[in-house]
């Protein structure tokens, strides 16, 4: 016999192995191909395997539309990469005063001093639109400066329909992003550990000293986080 004892069994196998593979693959296809699109009901999402990089779901995900307080993922990510944690925040009367009607706020006032640090876990927790105006003109001076940065560092993470004005959200007609941009923000924001664990906090104190007038509780808004509605 060719090949030795065994030599056409082991074809054989090899062959019937070959299709059995081939038949898994195309059952594992037409099972996939065969479950139900999921529906939402908000104008656009996206489901991201960050560990992969792959676009499990989405629904106009390059649609431009007002991204609201997601801006301040951005925000808090560029300021970390700009400065100190114990750099002190100086509160300037446009960056407690530049805030859109009913906006959140923690209570900061002009004149204010507040680390680094302890303002990221007030932008973060309480979503406070006068912190993301401070930490920008701490960065760079101004907000439409730092805005700048924002679109530079969008373009440096692959964003494409993405433009920012503002560092909170405020309502802009120039001010957008798409969910398939926020998902490349939000990988790099959830890849720093300081970030995540800054994020993941129910409730910080931002104690009263000799350059703030008053203790600051901010509590977070995050409804998925212990204690919380969805937890």
């Amino acid at each position: 016999n060719e090949g030795g004892p065994g030599y056409e069994n082991s074809t054989s196998n090899n062959t019937n192995s070959g299709n059995t593979q081939s038949q898994v693959s195309a059952a594992a296809k037409a099972a996939a191909d065969a479950i139900t699109k999921p529906e939402i009901t908000s104008e656009a999402g996206i489901l991201y395997d960050v560990t992969n990089g792959r676009v499990l779901f989405e629904k106009n995900a390059d649609e431009k539309l007002a991204p609201a307080s997601t801006t301040k993922l951005m925000t808090a990510l560029l300021v970390l990469e700009k400065s100190k944690l114990d750099d002190k925040v100086t509160f300037s009367k446009t960056a407690v005063t530049n805030l859109e009607s009913g906006a959140v706020k923690i209570g900061l006032v002009e004149g204010d001093q507040v680390s680094v640090k302890d303002c990221l876990y007030g932008l973060l927790l309480k979503s406070a639109n006068e912190v993301a105006n401070g930490l920008a003109e701490h960065v760079s001076g101004s907000i439409s400066a730092f805005a700048d940065l924002m679109n530079a560092k969008a373009k440096e993470l692959g964003c494409t329909d993405s433009h920012f004005v503002n560092t909170n959200g405020k309502h802009d007609d120039n001010h957008y992003t798409s969910t398939h941009d926020l998902a490349l923000i939000g990988q790099k924001f959830f890849s720093d550990d300081v970030l995540c664990r800054m994020s993941d906090t129910v409730s910080y104190k931002i104690p009263a000293s000799a350059t703030l007038s008053q203790d600051l509780i901010p509590n977070s808004k995050n409804k998925l986080l212990p204690g919380k509605t969805y937890a």
